[in-house]
């Protein structure tokens, strides 16, 4: 069959350069490693995009879609892979990024019972490229308990409690998944848990109330927790959902070389 140039390759005269141009919410099924030996299956949100120059009428979205089906669908993410993806893209030649988003489910035992289970962690995976320089970030979210420190101490007998959501992000495809989990999960008054028994009940309680944590508590807590082990550029954010005021609490830590993304998530 004849080659027939596409539409969107012909030149194009209104010399307007477009920041992002390509494709949004692909979902595709994938697996990925929690830790060696240790797998997830994820649910992927692919977004994909790249620059478009001032000359050019647009960017060939099959390209970027065979590159989703083919790189990224059944495809398992581990160290390697992460690697192999990011030469993929500097090839591609100019100014993109590519976001990976979904579930993954991290084994959890009860403290007490001992019942096992899983917890749905929100895991974001972004390859950006800027000026042929490729950046990966891993970003993973954990639903947490916070007791507030300050009711306790003016109530004296007890504490408002409030479940909260931690993200911890890294440059860095070196630690792994169970590893970073493990890091939030040291930082909050305590963990979410999938199943539970009275005994849980209230040994959770009561650690959690001997463990206040203001939102602010939580960020500088995993700081200092990632700096004890690791010197990489890093982003720390942590919101409340506050039981008993009308508001959440939100406090973020981003490090001076934490690359920004080229798009924000809607």
């Amino acid at each position: 069959m004849k080659y027939m140039k596409l539409l969107e390759e012909t030149n194009d005269n209104r010399n307007i350069t477009l920041d992002n141009v390509g494709i949004h919410e692909m979902v595709v099924p994938a697996t990925v490693a929690l830790s060696k030996g240790e797998v997830s299956p994820w649910i992927v949100v692919c977004d994909f995009v790249q620059q478009l120059h001032a000359d050019e009428r647009g960017v060939n979205m099959t390209d970027l879609a065979q590159f989703i089906q083919n790189e990224i669908a059944n495809q398992t993410f581990d160290h390697l892979k992460i690697t192999a993806i990011g030469k993929l893209l500097i090839e591609f030649g100019r100014p993109l990024q590519l976001t990976l988003l979904g579930k993954v489910f991290v084994p959890v035992e009860s403290p007490q019972s001992k019942h096992r289970g899983v917890i749905d962690c929100d895991l974001t995976y972004r390859w950006i490229v800027i000026n042929g320089v490729l950046t990966f970030q891993q970003e993973l979210t954990v639903p947490i308990v916070t007791s507030c420190p300050g009711s306790k101490k003016l109530a004296k007998v007890s504490a408002h409690s409030q479940r909260g959501y931690a993200t911890l992000g890294l440059q860095d495809t070196n630690t792994t998944i169970l590893e970073m989990f493990t890091v939030v999960k040291s930082c909050a008054s305590s963990l979410v848990y999938p199943v539970l028994s009275g005994e849980d009940d209230a040994s959770i309680t009561v650690t959690a109330y001997e463990n206040g944590k203001f939102v602010e508590d939580v960020v500088k807590d995993i700081v200092v927790e990632i700096q004890k082990y690791i010197n990489v550029p890093y982003y720390v954010r942590s919101i409340h959902n506050e039981s008993i005021h009308n508001h959440q609490a939100f406090a973020e830590k981003t490090h001076e070389l934490y690359v920004q993304e080229r798009r924000r998530n809607e």
